[in-house]
């Protein structure tokens, strides 16, 4: 039964087909770089740069001494 073998993991795939394990990974890490690359270029929501704005202002005074 085609499928059900254990060793037909990705491991005994890339045994029985040479370099076949390497050019799934330089695919897996192509589309990962997509992914990173296009989420660079999207922009940050108004919320969230009005949370980062608050980081740069400067600490408050509670009077309590922190």
């Amino acid at each position: 039964m085609a499928g059900s073998d254990p060793e037909d993991g990705v491991a005994g795939r890339a045994g029985r087909h040479g370099n076949a394990g390497v050019r799934k990974h330089d695919w897996i890490a192509r589309q990962l770089r997509r992914v990173y690359d296009e989420a660079l270029d999207e922009d940050i929501p108004p919320d969230m740069m009005a949370i980062l704005a608050k980081l740069d202002e400067p600490p408050s005074g509670r009077g309590d001494g922190a």
